[in-house]
């Protein structure tokens, strides 16, 4: 079978345009502002 004849995976089959980034949020080391690490992480998700 040769690659003409399988599915696309969805993030080809999506366009460019319309495809949201990848995203890593890191967060919450150690520092006396831990807390707010922490909130201020989960307010970007």
């Amino acid at each position: 079978m040769s690659s003409e004849n399988l599915p696309q995976s969805p993030e080809r089959a999506e366009s460019p345009q319309r495809r949201k980034p990848r995203v890593a949020v890191v967060f919450g080391g150690r520092s006396s502002e831990h807390g707010i690490s922490v909130v201020t992480a989960g307010a970007v998700m």
